[in-house]
């Protein structure tokens, strides 16, 4: 199970492990993994699939700030494309949005209205009285949407101090009478919208952009997550002798959140060992045993990944 690696995307890491490792006749299962963002849309472009779609903004996951006259309208374009293809599953990945705006601009590329603009921004938000998603939940019917979202945010809830207001708010050092102004626009929003949406774990997610996909009666999932459960992988690590992943630098924040530490609560749960390869490995064997990591190799100087998986996987033969 393969995330990003250095210069390399998911699928292009996965096929360079799955080469090195297979070089002395392994039997190797390739399964390209992404978080959010980027890499998850790489991971799920890798298998062709012809009933799922994901789509996304360009660019990373942005670091905390407050854009309330943003808007997440190019992203809702992007989903209502998505509508007039064959696929039945529509994967919005959340992880480059910047706006916060509760996922109006998003909704209103779907159809829905107002009685004011929904495409402004969080700030043109609290003088609306009337909000009528219908439209937009008619574009998604007999479809299943699934938001995406980096790990860490697929149960923020959208309002009160750990809701999406809040937290960003307080990482981007907003003083406190603009950030409670701030979340009374968006209470207004989704009390006008769904309230009872606005209570789904995961609909403060990306701004508040996950209150739109769980407006429209979807689900919110970190990628690994999904892909995870749409590829059946706790049954296939049953299987294996040996789970590899990898990462570009296996620190603390690896084993906080991410696609290693998904891999190896899985593998976990399937009672097999999980190592991992990666360029740098600054964690202890403590703190690799208590996620559940047997062991992690770092790339030796001027070593390719298909060298570094073969070298580490003759450590590995029984």
């Amino acid at each position: 199970m393969s995330d990003a690696l250095g210069a390399l995307d998911t699928a292009a890491a996965g096929r360079a492990i799955a080469e090195g490792w297979s070089r002395d006749g392994a039997e190797v299962a390739l399964c390209p993994v992404g978080e959010a963002a980027e890499q998850f849309r790489t991971a799920v472009s890798s298998y062709a699939w012809t009933d799922v779609v994901a789509v996304g903004l360009p660019g990373p996951v942005p670091e905390p700030a407050v854009r309330p006259t943003q808007s997440t309208l190019e992203l809702g374009e992007l989903v209502a494309a998505a509508t007039h293809t064959t696929a039945t599953t529509v994967c919005v990945d959340l992880g480059a949005v910047a706006a916060l705006d509760g996922g109006a601009g998003l909704l209103s590329a779907l159809g829905a209205t107002a009685d004011g603009p929904l495409d402004a921004g969080l700030d043109e938000l609290r003088a609306l009285t009337r909000v009528d998603i219908s439209a937009a939940r008619t574009a998604v019917a007999g479809r299943t949407i699934v938001g995406i979202v980096p790990d860490g945010e697929a149960d923020r809830v959208l309002l009160g101090l750990r809701g999406a207001v809040s937290l960003i708010g307080h990482e981007a050092g907003m003083a406190r009478p603009e950030l409670l102004d701030h979340e009374i626009a968006m209470e207004h929003w989704s009390r006008l919208a769904d309230p009872a949406a606005a209570s789904v774990p995961g609909a403060g997610a990306a701004g508040g952009s996950g209150f739109a996909v769980t407006a429209l009666g979807g689900s919110i999932a970190t990628g690994s997550r999904w892909l995870a459960g749409r590829l059946g992988l706790p049954a296939t690590l049953r299987q294996a002798d040996v789970v590899v992943t990898c990462c570009a630098r296996f620190d603390v924040e690896a084993c906080r959140a991410g696609v290693v530490r998904t891999v190896a609560e899985l593998a976990a749960t399937a009672s097999r060992p999980c190592v991992v390869l990666t360029q740098e490995v600054l964690v202890g064997a403590r703190e690799m045993r208590a996620l559940g990591v047997e062991a992690a190799y770092a790339a030796q100087p001027g070593e390719s990944p298909e060298a570094q998986a073969a070298r580490v996987a003759r450590t590995w033969r029984w």
